[in-house]
């Protein structure tokens, strides 16, 4: 796979984008150890192939876990942490769908807490802690309440079963 052409398509960002929405996590963890925020982009997915190509895209990390039952099928994770999921969300948004307003506030939250020259970052404020925990609390509601208000705004199929979701892109 050419990786340079890879990370400058458009298509292919289209297709991560597609796959954050519909396979990814977009979150903010806090470290409890040193109390420091980390912006998070996690797919989770059976097929390698998928996987293998976003960390082509993005670089960052994957992960393994095998079956744990029977009928389970493995599943590999990629995930990206910090700058890099800071960058990746940035050249994804333009095509996120369902992840977007998640994105834009993990985004927003990687800005207040960005190391600065030479420091660890200014996460000791008050005013900047009590605005990033803020921000972690509505990507969580956003995570919890998404589909539900997805599935109140899907109108009802008409005689021949088909919907109109044209209101919902």
């Amino acid at each position: 796979m050419d990786t340079q052409r890879l990370r400058s398509d458009s298509h292919w960002l289209a297709w991560a984008a597609g796959i954050i929405d519909g396979e990814g996590t977009v979150l903010l963890a806090k470290n409890k150890a040193n109390k420091t925020w980390t912006l998070r982009v996690v797919v989770g997915n059976t097929d390698p192939r998928m996987i293998a190509a976003l960390h082509d895209l993005f670089g960052g990390g994957v992960s393994f876990t095998a079956a744990r039952k029977g009928n389970w099928r493995p599943v590999w994770r990629w995930y990206v942490y910090h700058k890099k999921a800071e960058a990746c969300l940035e050249r994804v948004l333009p095509w996120l769908r369902v992840k977007r307003d998640q994105a834009e506030l993990g985004l927003q939250a990687r800005r207040l807490v960005r190391p600065r020259r030479g420091r660890r970052g200014n996460f000791r404020d008050p005013g900047v802690e009590a605005r990033t925990l803020d921000i972690a609390a509505q990507m969580r509601d956003l995570r919890t309440k998404s589909f539900d208000t997805y599935a109140q705004n899907v109108p009802a199929a008409d005689d021949q079963g088909r919907l109109d979701l044209g209101h919902v892109v």
